[in-house]
């Protein structure tokens, strides 16, 4: 056994810059919509930390005040009084808005929608072979019961928020967290119809005998 040997590449300022970028993983994940949601959201909650009192919240909440991260501060909002839940509400939907953070999710869902739109066209035009039907089918396979969880939650959720304005408090924060919440799960639920749609077309294309571009 040896030394594997190690040959000293030679890159452009250029090609570093892209190999140094690829090979760092943090750097990617900076540029999705889900770490730009995280940091907003941390922000967020650094700004209304100290409008939370010191108080025991009830162990079967399992919930803390002063909360411990931003979806505790908000589900802890409807353990405080009036007067507190609404200066919490004045202060954090202004900075959710200014940060983008209801909107973040929704560009990716709309890539995703207009993707699959886009080969379901293909696939019903004949214009995708074999390999490329039995890949979409196997790939969506997979995704459409994560999709049908996340829209799951996203309805729970939007509940939630709803019977916490009507029951609770009509604090303008409940109210666009419903939103929010409602809104994803009815573009899920498209992008789940048009999953299912897909696998559908592409089983009974592979099933049948019908010839099959290049």
């Amino acid at each position: 056994m040896t030394p594997r040997p190690l040959v000293k590449l030679e890159l452009s300022e250029e090609d570093q810059k892209e190999a140094d970028e690829w090979l760092d993983r943090d750097h990617a994940y900076t540029k999705t919509n889900m770490a730009r949601e995280l940091k907003a959201s941390q922000e967020v909650y650094s700004l209304v930390y100290s409008l939370y009192p010191n108080i025991t919240i009830a162990p079967e909440y399992r919930l803390s005040c002063p909360p411990c991260s931003f979806s505790e501060a908000l589900n802890v909002i409807q353990f405080l009084e009036w007067e507190t839940a609404s200066r919490i509400s004045s202060v954090m939907l202004p900075a959710l808005e200014i940060r983008g953070y209801f909107d973040f999710i929704t560009a990716d869902l709309q890539e995703l929608t207009e993707r699959l739109e886009r080969q379901n066209a293909a696939v019903s035009a004949g214009q995708c072979n074999r390999a490329e039907m039995t890949e979409l089918k196997d790939h969506y396979s997979e995704t459409v019961g994560s999709h049908i969880e996340t829209e799951h939650r996203h309805r729970n959720n939007a509940d939630v928020y709803d019977t916490l304005w009507i029951h609770r408090f009509q604090l303008p924060l409940f109210a666009r967290m419903a939103r929010m919440h409602r809104s994803i799960e009815l573009k899920l639920s498209t992008i789940i119809e048009h999953e299912r749609t897909l696998i559908h077309n592409c089983t009974q294309r592979l099933n049948s005998d019908d010839s099959f571009p290049d």
